[in-house]
């Protein structure tokens, strides 16, 4: 790409953001209406989050208006006062999901080619099991493929304290939470926010392959013991995150 096309690309990403910041802000002082920011972790069911509110980046309701973010959209970003959502679900759970997503490289969704340390991990790791049962080899050379893959992979090496900073920054923004998903009972949690929130009926979450972003079926799965530990203590922060948003009430229990 040559120096004039990437000064008009840059330029037209910082027109759109800048239009998109104005809508809000005439949503909010003009129209006298609550902001609630949808933070998008990344493998936490956000595609089917968008989808059940017509794929649009703000959801206009009569009191309120969703904002829906990239996935660089972090806690810090949200204003102070204004309410932010998002979904979880179990890290060696997300983990595999991750793994799988980049394994088939996004699609059939999107489309969005691997980098080449990708490249080189899915070289030596096909499934998430290889991939977390080598994390405990004595084979150096297998284990320091592991770490790396782990490091590289997208999606797989994104932390929930790349969204929320740390601990006392995250228990500093609590008030401003006003409701965690669980990917694992999405249904459940989501119809209670559409109670909570009165949304209509008509907002509802897609049942697709596509329209979810899920794995196919035909990937494996399954994790050995071995795989499900190794996984669990390389993932300890994540669940370190999971543990404060349930002492702080957010989240109704930890994994």
């Amino acid at each position: 790409m040559n120096v004039f096309k990437q000064i008009r690309k840059s330029f037209a990403i910082f027109l759109r953001r800048s239009i998109h910041k104005f809508r809000i802000k005439i949503y909010k002082v003009v129209l006298n209406k609550e902001i609630i920011h949808f933070l998008h972790i990344g493998k936490t069911a956000g595609t089917a989050m968008k989808y059940a509110f017509g794929n649009k980046r703000i959801y206009v309701d009569k009191k309120f208006i969703i904002v829906f973010h990239q996935h660089n959209f972090h806690i810090n970003a949200v204003p102070l006062g204004e309410k932010a959502v998002f979904i979880v679900r179990d890290p060696v759970l997300r983990f595999v999901s991750g793994f799988y997503s980049r394994y088939r490289k996004g699609m059939p969704r999107i489309y969005n080619p691997w980098d080449s340390d990708e490249e080189e991990a899915f070289k030596y790791f096909k499934t998430p099991n290889s991939l977390g049962e080598a994390l405990s080899s004595t084979e150096v050379s297998l284990n320091k493929s592991a770490v790396k893959a782990l490091q590289s992979i997208g999606h797989v090496n994104t932390s929930y304290w790349d969204w929320f900073i740390n601990s006392n920054y995250l228990c500093s923004r609590i008030q401003d939470i006003c409701w965690v998903g669980r990917q694992e009972h999405l249904l459940e949690d989501f119809n209670k926010f559409k109670k909570d929130w009165g949304l209509p009926k008509t907002v509802k979450l897609p049942k697709d392959e596509k329209g979810t972003h899920k794995n196919p079926d035909k990937f494996d799965s399954s994790l050995s013991d071995k795989a499900k530990y190794n996984l669990q203590l390389w993932f300890e922060k994540e669940y370190e995150f999971l543990e404060v948003l349930k002492e702080n009430n957010i989240l109704e229990k930890s994994y």
